[in-house]
């Protein structure tokens, strides 16, 4: 029977009515711990909300009642300005810190930010950035007016990707202009057209990410308006805007003759987006081995399976099986194979740095090569149950990594081919060497 994956039985459950609860949660244990596990997003939001409203009796229910903790209070409260909910929570040990003064300042809860500040909460440059973002003018000035001084730079750089045109003039004004090409890039890649403008005609300068930012955000009029001012672009243009899916953007970048090369195609694969595979192949545009490559490394198996429908190159596939591995498709990883793919140690190493269980099962119920990696990786990356698992098949453990986790060295049951190999080829040389051996006379020192 088909599992239904977890996003989905979320968004269903989330359709329930009360009368419907009880009885869902009675299918399975996994059903169950899903609802529960909703509930309690659900109850923390609730918690969040009385915060930042100061509902007091609400407050006091959830944490005397439920039990929940007091640790976010403060910046739930902060953001609503509740002086009485922070002088509460503060009393019941919730830390005033800069996340505290962050949250003031991002909501622009000014008089909140200076009673805070008076009562000697931490207030960082975080503050100022959190203010800039959120277009919070007034803020600003009261934070700078206390000596807050920040790169103008970086202040700029918070500003225009959010299109807060008016906190980039006042920085500008107040701090002096410190431009370059990675602000016109940030604006283009939040489609704030005013914002690019006002940045071009203050001398700001561009490059080709300002092109190739639009079009990954599908921002085609600022994709226009820059291309026909004389902003440079490049392949990446179609690429990014393949890659996210904007077919409409990557068409009228080609109409205006805009390069492409194969990474179109692999960007199409990557994101998942066949119909635009599609139509740059049909269009003329070249791919290689890493459409498939990023096909499988992203979990598209419809978009693998008609790339080499259509003749895409794959080398002998065992990139495209290692990239699956690393990600823990198996399902990928199993067409591959049956469809000719090979592969190497290097796919056991990628499941093993990942810890995906089932995977590492299935390939070693399939013979594929194996070494030391699969327990080394497995032991680093701290997958405790495929490093059990690996240690009970009898994968090989380094002297070292046996020495680190105190496991007595033992007879393997089952060794890969390329050990069985290797061990065969050092048996043999061991043979050699000591049919060509005299006996050596420790008196003479001589053979």
């Amino acid at each position: 029977m088909e599992v239904l994956p977890a996003e989905i039985l979320a968004l269903l459950m989330d359709h329930l009515l009360d009368n419907q609860l009880l009885p869902v949660s009675m299918v399975c244990k996994r059903w169950r711990h899903l609802l529960f596990s909703m509930c309690h997003r659900s109850v923390r939001s609730g918690l969040a909300l009385a915060a930042q409203f100061g509902y007091m009796s609400l407050i006091l229910w959830y944490v005397d009642v439920l039990h929940f903790p007091t640790h976010t209070i403060c910046v739930h409260a902060a953001k609503g300005g509740q002086s009485q909910v922070l002088l509460w929570a503060r009393g019941r040990g919730c830390k005033w810190n800069a996340s505290v003064t962050s949250a003031a300042a991002q909501a622009g809860r000014l008089i909140t930010l200076q009673w805070l500040h008076d009562r000697g909460c931490k207030i960082t440059m975080d503050a100022f950035h959190q203010a800039t973002a959120s277009g919070q003018l007034t803020t600003l000035q009261w934070l700078a007016s206390i000596g807050f001084r920040p790169s103008t730079r970086n202040a700029l750089m918070h500003a225009c990707s959010h299109g807060q045109l008016k906190i980039a003039k006042w920085l500008v004004e107040t701090f002096g202009a410190h431009f370059d090409k990675s602000i016109c890039s940030l604006a283009a890649g939040g489609g704030h057209l005013t914002t690019l403008q006002w940045l071009v005609s203050s001398g700001c300068g561009w490059s080709r990410f300002t092109c190739s930012a639009a079009a990954a955000g599908g921002y085609l009029e600022v994709l226009k308006w820059a291309h026909e001012n004389g902003c440079p672009w490049s392949s990446s243009t179609c690429s990014t805007a393949a890659q996210s899916g904007h077919l409409k953007t990557l068409q009228w970048a080609r109409r205006m003759n805009c390069p492409w090369d194969s990474s179109t195609c692999r960007g199409a694969a990557a994101g998942g987006h066949l119909k635009v595979l599609k139509w740059a192949r049909a269009n003329g545009c070249p791919w290689d081995i890493e459409t498939c490559k990023a096909a499988a490394e992203n979990g598209y198996l419809s978009v693998l399976k008609w790339a080499r429908e259509n003749d895409c190159d794959w080398g002998k596939g065992k990139e495209v099986c290692e990239r699956a591995a690393s990600r823990g498709y198996l399902t990928i990883v199993q067409w591959a194979r049956e469809n000719g793919a090979e592969w190497t140690c290097s796919t056991f190493a990628a499941a093993a740095a990942g810890g995906f269980l089932p995977l590492l099962k299935w390939l070693r119920q399939n013979n594929c090569p194996w070494d030391e990696n699969v327990i080394v990786y497995s032991e680093r990356y701290g997958y405790k149950e495929a490093l059990h698992w690996a240690i009970e098949e009898g994968f090989p453990c380094p002297w070292w990594l046996s020495k680190k986790m105190g496991i007595e060295p033992r007879k393997r049951r089952n060794r890969g081919p390329l050990e069985q190999q290797a061990t065969q080829d050092d048996d043999n040389e061991e043979a050699e060497m000591s049919s060509e051996d005299d006996e050596w006379n420790d008196n003479t020192m001589e053979l």
